[in-house]
Order: structure tokens, then sequence, then C-alpha cells
């Protein structure tokens, strides 16, 4: 029954489940409707992978919360009531088809880890979110998106410096497009944290919410993300990769995301074990959010510098370093 998916959404049934010994439950994905036997440790693990790890919270404590901060989303659709992020969202826009659910299992994930009331790394930051079909595999949907991103941004003050899209395009149909989008944004000062091969940094990592212990990789079992990874550092092994300027490993297992999919009061909770790069992003994008409400007068290339070369002498990104180093950056004369 390991890495299984418990929740009744996907399990289709109302099944109590048996299970209470800890290091199994690490490895499900299960949400606040699965029913254990015994819920204790359960209910434990859902709410201790709530808070950000690597001492996120210190810098909360610090003031640092993302308050003032603009930034952007470019995912599936969201329901937008979901009180985990509902205050945060500024601006919601439909780019594309937008099939028949309100919401998917991804557009509530990203926006609570990037900017969640209890969960985010950023949980005062304001999101301006696109929601596109990704089932569509067309990334023109995605390119248009991030070129509203570019026009909004002229109007806005302060500017969206980063923008969080969870997602690599290259089997997508019209990638040049998200190509050329990319571009675009660049020129205005606009960082895109993605997963593309091309643009992405971002390796994984875990933290353990039990016992802190970090590791690298992918938990339990491999991810179709393998094409990132070996653009990234070769045929290095991700225990390996100790000295390189160009990547940085995230977290990106053993978190509690916010999840809804409908727009009324389904609002849940779900633990999710093993996870892909797509739980990463928002985490380093709402650390690069309070990165910006420390030093605002920092440009997104700089900022991300900072991320890369703060991170401590394993490349694991280091919240307070990060920080620390962002606020040694005096302001311009």
């Amino acid at each position: 029954m390991r890495f299984d998916d418990l929740r009744p959404v996907v399990a289709g049934d109302g099944k109590v489940y048996d299970e209470k010994n800890m290091d199994v439950l690490l490895t499900f994905k299960y949400s606040t409707q699965t029913k254990f036997s015994k819920p204790k440790n359960a209910k434990l693990l859902l709410e201790s992978a709530k808070t950000p790890p690597l001492n996120v919270k210190n810098l909360h404590k610090m003031g640092l919360t993302g308050k003032g901060v603009n930034v952007a989303i470019i995912d599936q659709p969201l329901a937008l009531h979901h009180p985990e992020y509902a205050s945060q969202i500024e601006k919601y826009f439909e780019v594309g088809p937008q099939g028949e659910l309100p919401s998917s299992m991804h557009g509530p994930l990203v926006a609570s880890l990037l900017a969640g009331k209890n969960i985010g790394v950023a949980p005062d930051a304001k999101i301006f979110y696109f929601s596109c079909p990704s089932w569509e595999y067309d990334a023109s949907y995605f390119a248009a998106a991030l070129l509203k991103i570019v026009e909004l941004n002229k109007k806005l003050d302060p500017k969206i410096k980063f923008v969080s899209v969870s997602a690599d395009f290259h089997a997508f149909k019209n990638y040049d497009k998200w190509l050329d989008a990319l571009d675009e944004a660049e020129k205005e000062g606009i960082e895109v944290i993605d997963l593309t091969a091309e643009n992405g940094f971002i390796l994984p990592c875990s933290v353990n919410p039990i016992t802190n212990k970090i590791e690298k990789g992918f938990l339990y079992h491999p991810f179709p993300q393998d094409r990132i990874i070996k653009k990234l550092i070769g045929n290095k092994s991700l225990e390996a990769v100790n000295k390189q300027d160009n990547v940085i490993f995230v977290p990106n297992a053993y978190r509690t995301v916010a999840e809804s999919y409908v727009n009324d009061n389904d609002f849940e909770y779900c633990y999710i074990g093993p996870g892909g790069l797509s739980l990463s992003v928002p985490y380093a994008v709402g650390l690069l959010c309070l990165g910006q409400e420390a030093n605002p007068y920092l440009s997104a290339k700089e900022l991300k510098h900072l991320l890369l070369t703060s991170a401590s002498p394993n490349l694991i990104i280091s919240p307070e370093k990060f920080i620390v180093a962002v606020r040694s950056r005096t302001a311009p004369n």
C-alpha cells in the first residue's frame, strides 16, 4: 500500500484505512477527507507538513511575509475561495478553454505553496493568477498569459518581478512561442521560474517534517522529469552535485497543500509524500518575493543570482542566508 493515493476523490470510496505507522504515512498522498481508524499520526503529519521547510517561519517572525509584493502564477484553473489563499488573489485571468471543472488539483497546490496563509513561503504576497488549459498541450496559451503579464506590468507599482510556472512545455505544440515570450519577459526585467530545460535551474530535495533530515533527489520513485535534470547536471548523480553555479536544490516533497475542485465550500487540505518539481517552483518564487520585500531596489535577475549563490555548500536552498545576502546589497544612490 506504500505510495498510494488515499484521497476519496481519487479512490472513489469511503474506505477506512488502518495505517498508523509514521514511516509509511510519509509516503502516502491523503486529504482531510481520508478516513483512518486511528487518525492521530495522520493528523499530526498533515499539520506538520503545512510549515514551509528550512526555517522559513524565522523570516516571517522577522517581518518578511511578502507584503507589498506582486507576483504572478501561470497554471491550471483555480478555485478562488479557498481560505488558504483567497485574500491573496489580486486578479484572476483565464487564457484559453477552461474545461468543465472550475478548479484543478494543481492550481490550489501552487497558490498555497507560494502564498498560502499557513502553508506559503510569502503569505502576504499578492497573486496575479493566469489560468491556462495544460490538457490542451499547447504552449501558445501559456505564452499568451506571459505576454499579458508583460503588458500588465507596465501599469503596476510595484512591478511583478517573478512568475511561477510549474511546467515544462518541451512536448507541447508551439513551444517556440513560449521561448519567444520568455525573451520578451526578460527584456522587461521579469524572471520566469519554470521547469524548461532551457530556463530551469531547480533540482529536487526533501526535508522530512518529523526529523528535519534533508535528502537530495526524488523520493521513493522517479518522476518524468529526468530530461530537465540531465540538461542541468549531465550524467552526474544528484548526490554528487555540490559545486555548480546554475542549479539549486529546492524542497519538493513531504508537503501539505490546499485542495479544492469547486468554487463553494469545498475546502480541503492534501498531504503529498513524494512530489514532483511542481512543488519546488512556488517555494523558490515565494522566497524570491521575500527577497524583493527585503530589498526592493534589487532587480529580479540580481535576486535570482543571490538565491543561487547564497545556497549552502551542498547547493540546498538557504532562506536565511539568502535574506542576509539580499540585505547586504546597498540601495543605489
